[in-house]
Parts: C-alpha cells; sequence; structure tokens
C-alpha cells in the first residue's frame, strides 16, 4: 500500500518519528526541539488534516511536554478503570440498587486483591 500510496508512506513515518519521540526522549527540553523539527516537516505536507491536528497539538503542547517532566507518567490506569467501571455499567443495565453497583465495582476493579493496611478513602 505505501509502494502505491507515497503520502501514506509519509503519514506512517511521521507517525512513527513522534512514537519514537515520546518513547526515547527523557527530557522535556530535548523533546520540544524534536517535536519542533517533527512539525516542520508534517506542515511541509501541507494537509489540513494534519494542520488541524498541529493547531490541537500545539493548544495542549504545554501538558503533553509535562509527560516528560513527569517521568512519563500518564492517567493511563485511570482510563482503564474508568472504562471497566462503563462496561459494568453496561452489563447490569436496569439495577437500581447503587450499593450492589458499587460492591462490583469493587471487586470486578481488584479490591478483594489490595493489602488489608490499604484503606479506600470513598469506602468510609
Amino acid at each position: 500500500m505505501m509502494q502505491e500510496c507515497p503520502e501514506l508512506k509519509r503519514l506512517y513515518d511521521l507517525k512513527v518519528k513522534f512514537q519514537e519521540i515520546f518513547d526515547h526522549t527523557r527530557k522535556a527540553e530535548r523533546a520540544d526541539a524534536k517535536l519542533k523539527v517533527w512539525e516542520k516537516k508534517v506542515a511541509e505536507l501541507g494537509s489540513r488534516h494534519m494542520d488541524k491536528f498541529l493547531k490541537t497539538f500545539n493548544n495542549w503542547r504545554e501538558w503533553m511536554l509535562n509527560y516528560f517532566v513527569s517521568k512519563k507518567v500518564t492517567n493511563a490506569f485511570v482510563e482503564g478503570m474508568n472504562n471497566k467501571i462503563k462496561l459494568i455499567k453496561r452489563v447490569g443495565y436496569g439495577c437500581g440498587n447503587k450499593a450492589n453497583f458499587r460492591r462490583k465495582v469493587l471487586v470486578e476493579c481488584g479490591y478483594n486483591n489490595l493489602r488489608k493496611s490499604k484503606k479506600l478513602a470513598f469506602l468510609r
């Protein structure tokens, strides 16, 4: 497919480079410099879709660079738990008992596996 569509190959290569910046760069300043070079290459494509992405990216740039400042901490765990809770909610559609729903969420999300010394703030 990439031989038939050179634009697809350029986009794929840019995607790989973007991932490499996030995977292999440790400092925010260095990442920022690499991302600016990457942005210039994307802008050269002249794609309105990629221009829209760049605008969004630049609106959130400061927060995205915090990924490097925070030693690459993400909210992936929280997002995963939210998706799990949404699934439990969909499966239990129509169940009006909030206490049972809460118990189901705690069991499905591994509360039983926590050490006894850990207390969850919302259990009080």
